[in-house]
């Protein structure tokens, strides 16, 4: 049985992003495609659609070439260095291909899939040392057998401090059994009461229940 996940996240405030930047005119950006030269030159070009009437701005637009014009829409392409600090690049680079990408109001949403929840847990903690501000969107398995329903959960019903304790409370080892960590022992580790641990964690884990069992 595939142990598959699919995952999409979302990035706010990236910097250096086109495609994020873009999107910060309130207008959604999608059909974004990336191509690498297989002369080895190292360059990858980007394409994205915007809506006509979207307005980019000036020193964003200068970097970018307006290559096809739909009906009420028009197609740009820039090109960049590989592996530039680019979010996909990086997701890539641990062997998962990434399914889909657009950004809107800024931030820059990448779904994709790794091959199993340890992978996916690697990436998630990489991908948050190095963009800071990120959130899980939803998340789903592969291999469902009859009678299942795929795992779906929206993780941005989690504020940042919820996201940080379910994890820490999880990597401890706080919901196996027996425990290899009780709830002081997590609080400790995330430098706060015990009772605030708790509190926190009943809402998380409530918000995170309550999306699984609507799914």
């Amino acid at each position: 049985m595939s142990t598959g996940i699919r995952a999409a996240v979302k990035f706010d405030g990236l910097e250096g992003c086109p495609v994020a930047t873009v999107s910060q005119t309130g207008e959604r950006v999608d059909s974004i495609s990336r191509a690498t030269n297989p002369n080895g030159d190292g360059m990858v070009a980007e394409e994205f659609t915007v809506d006509r009437e979207t307005t980019i701005d000036a020193d964003v637009e200068g970097d970018m070439t307006r290559v096809f014009s739909y009906e009420d829409g028009d197609v740009y392409r820039f090109t960049r260095e590989l592996g530039n600090g680019c979010v996909c690049d990086h997701v890539e680079s641990y062997d998962c291909s990434v399914q889909d990408i657009y950004a809107e109001d800024g931030a820059l949403v990448v779904t994709f899939f790794a091959a199993d929840i340890e992978t996916l847990r690697e990436i998630m903690r990489d991908l948050r040392d190095e963009y800071g501000s990120l959130s899980m969107q939803s998340l789903s398995r592969s291999g469902e057998t009859e009678g299942e329903r795929p795992v779906f959960v929206d993780w941005s019903s989690l504020t940042s401090r919820q996201h940080e304790i379910l994890e820490t409370a999880y990597e401890m080892g706080y919901f196996e059994y027996p425990k290899t960590a009780n709830a002081g022992d997590v609080a400790d580790a995330l430098g706060i009461a015990r009772s605030t641990f708790v509190e926190h964690l009943s809402t998380a884990q409530s918000k995170v229940l309550g999306n699984v069992v609507e799914t």
